[in-house]
């Protein structure tokens, strides 16, 4: 009987020094977590905006000239549209024909149009179920001497959309995507922006 309660205690010891070293080696993970989490991260490098920034230009009294160095090009638009956004490649590149904090909605009033560029992995002018299409016509094309695809879309409300989208020569897998919104019989402006197209890179 001695014997088992020999036995009964060292087990007894035993399991509460391994549950005492389970819950120090718990304790010690939880502390080395704490200090990372803390710690500054010195692998994160911060995002300069600068170079997203296309540089706005004037090359004569009609037209203003968007030079983008980041991706490789040149393009010009008249100078009564205003740029909104410019930050290509992090965000959009916008231009306006009207003032656009008088704009309701996505509808647009006679002669005002948007047009709005960004960079995409594909050459689609992709759908949305918050703008159900009417009809799709596509035509592929070159600009410049790379390929891309022409879409005009028409929304069921009869609105219109006017897009290119264009192989980048001087970045792989990348399609340059501009889309005009608006008043159609302005829809050549965008054809005169794209035509004016020249690859620096």
């Amino acid at each position: 009987m001695q014997e088992q309660n020999n036995k009964k205690i060292r087990l007894t010891i035993v399991t509460i020094f391994i549950v005492g070293i389970i819950a120090s080696l718990f304790v010690v993970i939880l502390k080395l977590n704490s200090q990372n989490d803390t710690a500054p991260d010195n692998t994160k490098t911060e995002l300069n905006l600068d170079e997203y920034l296309g540089k706005i230009s004037s090359n004569d009294e009609v037209l203003n000239v968007y030079t983008n160095n980041k991706f490789g090009f040149t393009f010009t638009y008249p100078k009564e549209w205003h740029v909104g956004d410019n930050h290509l490649g992090y965000g959009t590149f916008q231009l306006f024909n009207y003032d656009e904090s008088n704009a309701s909605g996505s509808v647009f009033a006679k002669g005002w149009n948007k047009i709005e560029a960004g960079i995409v992995s594909n050459s689609d002018y992709g759908s949305s179920d918050e703008y159900p299409e009417k009809s799709r016509k596509e035509i592929p094309m070159e600009v410049r001497g790379q390929p891309s695809t022409t879409t005009e879309v028409t929304l069921i409300g009869g609105e219109k959309i006017y897009s290119y989208s264009i192989l980048l020569p001087s970045v792989p897998d990348s399609h340059l995507s501009i889309a005009m919104y608006g008043d159609p019989l302005n829809f050549y402006v965008l054809d005169e922006l794209v035509q004016s197209m020249t690859w620096i890179k």
